[in-house]
């Protein structure tokens, strides 16, 4: 080796060293370890994962871009405000997590991470995101949620390798159509984002499995959303809500579905055919009815409907006999279907703050019970079959002004409390 070409390589050595001792001293000043940053040459060149997360870092130093083996980078939980443009020299990255980390902005050169697969920036200041992202087309998870985010640009089309996508806490307003070319997504965020109506493309992400639209001002649903039938996620609960489409009975995959907090007042006959639903939950709605086929629900275990204006139940309520959970409270009940002795399985049963003015002998058929609140009807009296419900813990019964017990009813509850039954009963003035 000749004298110039041993000089250039002792220059080029010493440029290296001073950058590592920069970066080793940023790192020392910061309490960041030895384990999250080697202060061993070949170890800091070879490092593929990167975790400074939660250390109240304001800005990033230039020499932190030279480890360009990275392939993975968390820099969460700090106070950075912005990602320096070196971050494109990291080209190696197949995931960056910067959630709550106060940024305010992304640098243009994030579109040289032509590896990434997962971007993590929820809970920051975004006010918008740079036209260069949505050429990263390897991206499989983008979460953007709880920014500061108006619009989506209609480039988001662009990232079809994406399968988990949240966006919720934004304030959009409306989805792009071209949302309906991510078909390989399988879940979907876009709860709380101010969303006035649900774009018919949506129909076309049929791999969706999970899908979240709640807490929006949506007044219906496409009847696309039928389409989505490998959905066993659906939250779809919107104060403006006024119906569903009947294509909502196509969804045959569910095992859950929450409705709730809207203005419905009915629900379709068609939800009978979700044969799959183990909870059923439709508290806080305006409904005034339930459909017959409701007791096609044949596998449901939880059924709530806190909150609406029925003021009956079907007779078909009594086909669903694996209920173990019943909430009926808040309605505007005078009386329950006698199937109700049918729901052998129930050991909880919430039916206070009705209109109740009487409960049919078959209640006494609810032997599993362990919990029963009635409190707050109009109730005078209990059936004599009451008196079989031997297995209750708590057993709520004030504020039914006129109700009057048997003796036997009375020595009923003297037992239950004797076993250790939490019962309430308004002053205990009727024993």
């Amino acid at each position: 080796m000749n004298t110039i070409t041993q000089n250039f390589k002792k220059s080029e050595d010493s440029l290296e060293e001073n950058w590592m001792i920069r970066l080793w001293a940023w790192a020392d000043k910061n309490n960041i370890s030895y384990e999250q940053l080697p202060r061993d040459k070949e170890k800091l060149l070879g490092l593929t994962k990167l975790d400074i997360s939660s250390n109240e870092l304001r800005e990033l130093p230039v020499e932190l871009f030279n480890l360009t083996q990275l392939t993975e980078l968390d820099v969460s939980e700090n106070m950075l405000t912005e990602l320096p443009s070196t971050i494109g020299n990291l080209t190696q990255l197949t995931d960056i997590l910067a959630w709550r980390s106060n940024l305010t902005k992304l640098p243009p050169e994030i579109g040289n991470l032509t590896n990434l697969t997962g971007l993590y920036i929820a809970e920051n200041k975004l006010t918008r995101l740079p036209t260069e992202l949505f050429g990263l087309a390897h991206l499989t998870e983008l979460d953007i949620a709880n920014n500061e985010l108006t619009e989506l640009s209609s480039k988001i089309g662009n990232l079809t390798q994406l399968t988990v996508l949240s966006m919720n806490g934004n304030k959009f307003r409306e989805l792009p159509p071209e949302i309906g070319k991510l078909t390989q997504l399988t879940e979907l965020e876009i709860w709380d984002i101010k969303l006035l109506t649900l774009e018919p493309e949506i129909g076309n992400l049929t791999q969706l499995t999970e899908l979240y639209v709640s807490e929006n001002e949506l007044v219906e649903l496409p009847p696309e959303i039928g389409n989505l039938t490998q959905l066993t996620v659906l939250d779809i609960s919107n104060e403006n809500l006024e119906r569903l489409p009947p294509e909502i009975g196509n969804l045959t995959q569910l095992p859950e579905l929450a409705i709730r907090y809207t203005n419905l007042k009915k629900l379709p006959p068609e939800i009978g055919n979700l044969t799959q639903l183990t909870v059923l939950d439709i508290n806080w709605n305006s409904l005034v009815e339930l459909p017959a086929e409701i007791g096609k629900l044949t596998q449901i275990t939880e059924l709530l409907i806190e909150g609406n204006y029925l003021i009956k139940l079907p007779p078909e309520i009594g086909k669903l006999t694996r209920l173990t959970r019943l909430d009926i409270k808040e309605n505007q009940l005078r009386k329950l279907p006698p199937e109700i002795g049918s729901l052998t399985q129930l050991t909880r049963f919430f039916i206070c703050k009705n209109k109740l003015i009487e409960l049919p002998a078959e209640i006494g058929k609810l032997t599993q019970l362990t919990t029963l609140l009635i409190s707050e009807n109009e109730l005078a009296e209990l059936p004599p079959e009451i008196i079989n419900l031997k297995e209750l813990n708590y057993l709520s019964l004030d504020k039914n002004k006129n109700l009057i017990l048997t003796n036997e009813q009375k020595n009923w509850i003297k037992e239950l409390k004797s076993n250790g039954c939490n019962v309430i009963l308004e002053n205990e003035k009727r024993m």
